[in-house]
C-alpha cells in the first residue's frame, strides 16, 4: 500500500536466548507525520510468531519520532515477557532492539529524510 513500509530483523540463539525475530510493518498519513496502521509479530518466543498488539495500539494516531519509537520498543520487550515469560533479560532486550531497528526501517522505506534532519 501507498505510504506503507515493512521491515524484518533477527538474532541468533546465543547463551539462553532463543533465536528471534521481529517482523514490523507501517503505515503513514499522506503527509508522513503520523502512523495510521502498525504491526508488530515477534518471533522465537513460542511455537509460532505473535503479535504485540499492546505495542500496535501504542503507536497508532502517533506522530513519527525517536521519542515513540523508544516507547513502542519497549512496549513490545514488556508484551515479550507475558508472552514469554521465561525469557531472559538478553532475550528481552534482544526484542526492545530489534522492534526499534525494525520500526524505523519500516519508517525510513516511506520516508527516507526522516532519520537526516530533512
Amino acid at each position: 500500500p501507498a505510504h506503507c513500509g515493512a521491515a524484518y530483523k533477527k538474532l541468533p540463539a546465543s547463551g539462553d536466548t532463543p533465536p528471534l525475530g521481529v517482523a514490523v510493518m507501517v503505515t503513514l498519513d499522506p503527509k508522513h507525520v503520523q502512523v495510521i496502521e502498525a504491526r508488530i509479530v515477534m518471533g522465537g518466543l513460542g511455537a509460532r510468531p505473535v503479535r504485540a498488539g499492546s505495542a500496535e495500539d501504542m503507536v497508532k494516531g502517533q506522530p513519527i519520532g525517536e521519542q515513540v519509537i523508544r516507547r513502542v520498543a519497549q512496549a513490545a520487550s514488556e508484551e515479550a515477557e507475558r508472552i514469554s515469560p521465561e525469557l531472559s533479560a538478553a532475550g528481552r532486550e534482544g526484542v526492545r532492539k530489534l522492534t526499534d531497528q525494525a520500526i524505523g526501517d519500516a519508517i525510513y522505506l516511506t520516508q527516507p529524510d526522516f532519520f537526516s534532519g530533512g
